[in-house]
């Protein structure tokens, strides 16, 4: 008679309960996440539906780098309708441009690369850049926006809506500060993404219509000799419209963890770099705690069927586990039990315990048994009947 395979069951589950960071922020909502697990570390109003401005564009450059999957030199050639400015006196289309939003200055015909398109957009904030690569992408920018938003909302951000892919001002182009954080956390795994956001500056190549230009960066917290400058950061969009105020996802890493930061709402430019700064230092500030799960003396005890008493095992090293304070964990785990078959010894694997946050499994710890098992007389009986017969 063998044990059960597979058996498993719950011992224990365990709140670790979070200690929200203790941050200042002058914006109306802001946000800090912790890129590598989720855990949300900071937030205020974050998940109150606002206005995002050209943040926005995260979005539309995600989309794209994992949609087209094009190689970066691929040459688009700008339509007269992607590059159009609105005119005051008619009925505004979501997607058109604005006269006093921010652009690269593309015309009519012009061909640039994929590649030029995205730092425009991204470090420029080129809303025509923008235009031009959502109208590429689906063959025109309503039918882009359709694709996007399901694009979205299958990844998670149900409170997401958007209207246009560059973020000009429209009272349906709505997100949350915890939205756009789970957003970039997906979007900082794209290398072609990181590199672009990271970036300070970028040359673009001369086109058919016009000469080699720069790109700037609007980021601040990337530019030495500034006052905003953050030595950790490494992207990603700021925005502005006067109904969204001043916005700003941010990302730093420092000592192999990666943070996000959402601000929205700013009133004044430099206060969401500010804002950012704080939640950025107050993140790196905390000190991993650690805590005992379980010790060697711990005893698992497992009924099986022939058994002359119950399977007794124990661990070979304590269990603990390490975590910020910030960060609320739900830790559960489970035991399971190998195939074994009679008479057991001291120091026999019977078993392994699992510890569990959400549906991954944290880590594995062998289980020995810590008492000699035998069958019953009846179990040997039964197993020497089945020898012969």
């Amino acid at each position: 008679m063998k044990m059960l395979r597979w058996s498993l069951f719950f011992l224990f589950s365990v709140c670790v309960y979070s200690q929200p960071l203790d941050v200042s922020v002058s914006a109306k909502s802001a946000l800090l996440l912790n890129a590598e697990n989720g855990k949300v570390l900071f937030e205020k109003n974050g998940y109150e539906s606002a206005f995002p401005a050209s943040v926005t564009k995260i979005a539309t450059a995600l989309y794209i780098l994992e949609t087209k999957k094009q190689a970066l030199d691929t040459k688009i050639t700008a339509s007269s309708d992607a590059i159009a400015i609105a005119p005051r006196s008619k009925k505004r289309i979501p997607y058109r441009l604005e006269k006093d939003t921010a652009h690269i200055g593309i015309k009519r015909g012009e061909v640039l690369s994929i590649e030029s398109l995205l730092y425009g957009m991204m470090l420029a904030s080129g809303g025509d850049a923008a235009n031009v690569l959502a109208e590429w992408t689906s063959g025109s920018i309503p039918e882009f926006m359709v694709q996007l938003n399901q694009y979205l909302n299958r990844m998670g951000c149900t409170q997401t809506h958007f209207v246009n892919p560059h973020g000009v001002h429209d009272a349906s182009h709505v997100t949350t500060a915890y939205d756009l954080a789970k957003l970039t956390q997906r979007a900082l795994q794209n290398p072609t993404f990181r590199k672009i956001v990271s970036s300070v500056m970028f040359t673009c190549p001369p086109t058919n219509k016009q000469p080699k230009r720069i790109f700037s960066q609007t980021n601040r917290l990337l530019k030495k000799r500034n006052a905003s400058y953050y030595p950790f950061a490494i992207g990603v969009k700021t925005g502005y419209t006067v109904p969204a105020g001043h916005t700003l996802v941010a990302a730093a890493e420092k000592d192999g963890r990666l943070l996000i930061a959402v601000v929205m709402g700013a009133e004044k430019s430099e206060e969401r770099f500010a804002d950012a700064r704080r939640m950025f230092e107050a993140g790196f500030a905390e000190q991993k705690i650690s805590r005992q799960m379980f010790g060697k003396e711990t005893h698992f005890s497992n009924k099986i069927e022939g058994g002359e008493k119950a399977l007794q095992a124990s661990l070979r090293e304590n269990i603990t586990i390490e975590y910020y304070p910030s960060e609320e964990n739900e830790i559960q785990s489970k035991v399971q039990w190998h195939e074994c078959q009679f008479p057991l010894s001291v120091g026999d694997c019977v078993g392994e315990l699992h510890l569990v946050s959400g549906n991954q499994v944290i880590k594995k710890y062998p289980l020995f048994a810590s008492e000699p098992l035998q069958g019953t007389f009846l179990f040997k009986v039964k197993r020497f009947c089945k020898k012969l017969f």
